[in-house]
């Protein structure tokens, strides 16, 4: 007696079933990243738009910094505060928290704290802001090349100037190019140099539950392109 032979197309619908099974955990890249986005889990980071003026203040350095934050908002000035002993040295944070004014709005520090623009006083002890163009390696042996103290610079990394090469400048303030990032020195005695880099601040986003009634399109789209994002998947990622 024969053997009854299974339908070609079951198999392969009962194929395509086991392999939807198994990837369904692992994909639906369109709907995570819109449920993601509706939690205000994304990170976003509200760039430093440029440093009016910086100055120490007892054991602190202070700065005045224009920060931009995500979306149509004009930028804002911060008053950011870092411990001198704290360079070089991330999650040494200070008390104050989150910071909000207006359209910006901050979460806490890596390093140091953010304060009103009102709530600190510059001193006379006001800092040069240097500018500095090097390349990213040759960054360590540029700053040791500092005077001894703690200094504020301008950032511009450049694959083609090397550290016998490095283009200094000084300014009272400076505007940032997208290219540009605050780097912030202490030159120690002993011919050290702790640095801070700051590419921008962490910025808190508001939650949108409204874009979850956009999750039937984005579910639709998900099934569409399940075959791409299995392969996405097992490649590195969505």
């Amino acid at each position: 007696m024969k053997r009854a032979q299974p339908i070609p197309w079951l198999v392969r619908l009962g194929r395509l079933a086991a392999v939807a099974i198994l990837a369904a955990p692992l994909c639906g890249c369109l709907t995570i990243g819109l449920v993601t986005e509706a939690k205000g889990d994304l990170g976003h980071q509200a760039r430093v738009k440029g440093i009016r003026s910086a100055w120490t203040e007892e054991k602190d350095l202070v700065l005045q910094m224009s920060v931009d934050p995500t979306g149509p908002a004009d930028p804002r000035d911060v008053r950011y505060r870092v411990p001198v002993e704290s360079i070089g040295h991330y999650g040494m944070r200070q008390l104050g928290g989150a910071y909000q004014d207006g359209a910006l709005k901050l979460d806490q520090a890596e390093v140091g704290c953010f304060q009103p623009p009102d709530q600190s006083i510059e001193s006379d002890a006001r800092l040069p802001i240097r500018t500095l163009r090097v390349r990213y390696e040759d960054l360590e042996p540029a700053l040791r090349t500092l005077p001894v103290g703690v200094h504020v610079l301008a950032l511009s990394f450049d694959r083609k100037t090397p550290a016998a090469d490095a283009e200094w400048g000084e300014a009272d303030a400076v505007a940032f190019d997208r290219k540009t990032t605050t780097a912030l020195v202490a030159r120690e005695p002993d011919g050290s140099a702790r640095h801070t880099l700051i590419y921008g601040f962490s910025e808190q986003t508001k939650k949108q539950w409204a874009l979850l009634l956009l999750m039937p399109l984005t579910v639709a789209g998900d099934v569409v392109t399940l075959p791409l994002q299995i392969i996405a998947v097992f490649s590195g990622g969505c």
